[in-house]
């Protein structure tokens, strides 16, 4: 087995393929070495890789992150109502912080305080 010589354009080319959204593995792909080995090159050769611009991932149930939304504006349901209406998989919590943060990052807003509907009271 051969070691390979490494130059800062192929290093600087990997690091900015990471900050483009590429993951470490995709990026190192072409290199034929793994994510974890190109990482730790990148970092020894003092190539600043901002993961800041990484472009921030679309949440993985934005359609129901919507729906949870519309229906906590529109009805006034409790958050435990609104998980269970939307058939969401995680906790009533989970889908509240959802929903801050899509609507921090798209706009809008979502109505806070005490619900008109809950289980309970």
């Amino acid at each position: 087995m051969t070691r390979r010589t490494w130059t800062r354009p192929d290093l600087v080319a990997i690091a900015r393929a990471v900050e483009g959204g590429q993951t470490w593995d995709q990026a190192a792909r072409p290199y034929g070495v793994s994510g974890h080995t190109a990482r730790t090159l990148v970092r020894r050769h003092g190539i600043p890789c901002d993961l800041g611009k990484r472009p921030t991932p679309e949440h993985k149930r934005a359609d129901l992150v919507l729906r949870a939304i519309a229906l906590r504006n529109t009805e006034g349901t409790s958050w435990a109502i609104t998980a269970a209406r939307v058939e969401w998989p995680r906790t009533p919590q989970a889908l509240r912080v959802a929903a801050v943060r899509y609507c921090a990052r798209h706009g809008g807003s979502v109505r806070a305080g005490y619900p008109d509907l809950r289980r309970s009271r």
